[in-house]
């Protein structure tokens, strides 16, 4: 029986990255590995930044947004 892979954390500190968050989470769900999570945690942004998180996270059960 194959051991699997340990989980991998991710953490993305973000404040008001609406235009630069989601190339960030696209780069990150492409690689091979797929042991993995990735959190994003919003600072107040005042931008539209929560909404794009939260939008990649319906796509990529992995992405999760803490806000």
């Amino acid at each position: 029986m194959p051991r699997s892979a340990p989980l991998i954390s991710v953490l993305i500190p973000a404040r008001n990255e609406e235009k630069r968050i989601l190339p960030c989470l696209e780069s990150l769900s492409a690689g091979d590995y797929r042991n993995l999570e990735i959190l994003v945690l919003d600072d107040q942004s005042s931008d539209h930044t929560s909404e794009v998180v939260r939008l990649a996270a319906h796509q990529d059960s992995r992405i999760r947004l803490l806000a």
